[in-house]
């Protein structure tokens, strides 16, 4: 017997569960609606470690493994706990160690994107949900979008959609547009309005969860004394620089003209004739010189 067919005996129990329990509590009932929840409880508890069997399964496959082989992993990963988020809970830069209660939750989210294929284009990302679930309402374009709009890893993203809900068809996500199960524990549910929100929903959890990277604080703002300024140095006044211009003589040159006469040098020696003239009428004076004093002409006084 399948998995698969266990789980639609299983799906079917629990319709028929609830219609008795609404039944009973139409009746007013209450002893046959606390039988019907125990009921009830049991059977989707069943449900799940189905799903989680089946999701297993494919994990292996995709891994070219066995599922032996991935419980045992899993135990061991059990059995040797680590204080903080281990290493399998960081899956491709991010911490998904409080995206889920289930403990084998990391180990299935790895090994579904070893499975995946490069994703290029958004054709690549619609074969792989298609071919995963054929009819599935998520899409490339609104894979592609969300991721883009908050810088987050295309193949974890899919990787939560595809384990959490298998891409919006199975679960409580099938029937509140929430392919990543964002927000509903058990006790309450989160829906949104269409299949392009819950996929961004997916997107913006991730993009809050970067591992090791918790967005730093802003430095204080410091009110520091603004200094005062020191005013900066007048420069002395620069003299204004005559620069000379040349005046033009109007005036002609005229060389300059001597009018003293010039006089020939007197002769101031006046010999002394030392012969006696002795004229007719005979003057026996003898002939002297006459100084005229210093700096002054000499003339002959006979």
């Amino acid at each position: 017997m399948s998995i698969d067919y266990l789980i639609q005996i299983v799906q079917s129990k629990i319709t028929i569960l609830k219609n008795a329990k609404n039944q009973a509590f139409a009746n007013g009932d209450l002893q046959m609606l606390n039988t019907i929840d125990t009921e009830l409880l049991e059977n989707q508890n069943t449900l799940s470690q189905l799903n989680m069997l089946l999701e297993m399964q494919k994990a292996a496959a995709a891994a070219n493994s066995t599922t032996a082989e991935v419980v045992a992993t899993a135990v061991e990963a059990i059995q040797n706990p680590t204080q903080g988020p281990s290493a399998s809970a960081v899956i491709n830069g991010y911490d998904i160690s409080a995206y889920a209660t289930d403990a084998l939750y990391e180990q299935k989210i790895q090994t579904i994107i070893n499975g995946m294929p490069s994703f290029g284009a958004v054709g690549d990302i619609d074969r792989y949900i298609q071919n995963a679930v054929a009819g599935a309402p998520v899409t490339g374009d609104m894979v592609l979008g969300a991721t883009s709009q908050y810088g987050v890893d295309i193949p974890l993203t899919m990787a939560i959609m595809e384990l959490d809900s298998r891409f919006g068809t199975v679960g409580i996500g099938a029937s509140t547009f929430n392919p990543g199960n964002i927000g509903n524990t058990g006790t309450t549910t989160q829906a949104f309005g269409s299949w392009a929100e819950g996929v961004s929903a997916v997107a913006e959890w991730l993009s809050r969860h970067h591992a090791g990277t918790a967005p730093a604080a802003p430095p204080p703002v410091v009110n520091a004394p603004t200094p005062n300024p020191t005013p900066a140095p007048t420069p002395s006044p620069i003299p204004p620089t005559n620069t000379p211009t040349p005046s033009v003589e109007a005036s002609t040159s005229t060389p300059p003209t001597d009018t003293a006469t010039s006089t020939p040098p007197i002769d101031t020696s006046v010999p002394v004739n030392s012969s006696t003239s002795t004229p007719a009428d005979s003057d026996t004076s003898t002939s002297t010189p006459i100084s005229l004093g210093r700096q002054s002409r000499s003339r002959n006084i006979g």
